[in-house]
């Protein structure tokens, strides 16, 4: 791993600092040897938001960000980190983090840091799709009344033409009738073309 340094130049760190607590995304600077050497207040505010407060104080200053993550998420971020770091390129990549109530993807954007020494990192919402407790499902049912739910990736099928596949947050709670099919993504990653 390359050696821990900070930023180096007060001036140009207060700046970042002040872009991104003006930032309305999750953002934070990485030390080059990937410790949090910033996490911005809509960082904790998402944190608090989505059922997780320890997250939103947790975060030390120096904290080294891998060693908060299970070991394949460890390898996959930190050799594409450590990547920007020494080709100072830019990297994104769009996951997901949803909760019961509300699915979320997420772009994150990582670009090495004004000086040179660290890391940028912004998570920007994608996509974000919200269920009213108790809202009509009716877009979704099929002719018999049936929500037909991917067996593979869990997603709904709206019935409309053509036909979609949407993530719809807590359906598992409300509804107990489903039945089950395959979108034409997972059906093409386990059983081919």
């Amino acid at each position: 791993m390359i050696s821990h340094s900070i930023l180096s130049d007060a001036t140009t760190r207060q700046a970042l600092h002040a872009a991104l607590e003006a930032e309305p995304s999750s953002a934070y600077v990485l030390s080059a040897d990937l410790r949090l050497l910033h996490v911005n207040t809509a960082w904790s505010r998402f944190a608090r938001e989505n059922g997780a407060p320890e997250l939103a104080d947790g975060w030390s200053s120096l904290s080294a960000l891998p060693e908060s993550m299970g070991r394949e998420l460890r390898d996959f971020f930190v050799a594409r980190l450590e990547r920007v770091l020494t080709e100072a390129s830019v990297w994104s990549h769009i996951y997901e983090c949803s909760s019961p109530a509300v699915y979320r993807k997420f772009n994150m954007r990582v670009k090495p840091a004004p000086s040179g020494e660290g890391l940028v990192v912004v998570h920007s919402i994608v996509e974000e799709i919200r269920l009213k407790p108790g809202a009509p499902l009716r877009d979704f049912s099929d002719a018999r009344g049936m929500i037909v739910r991917c067996a593979a990736c869990g997603r709904v099928r709206r019935s409309s033409e053509p036909p979609s596949w949407q993530w719809v947050p807590g359906l598992e709670t409300e509804r107990t009738d489903v039945s089950h099919g395959i979108c034409a993504i997972c059906e093409f990653q386990h059983y081919g073309a």
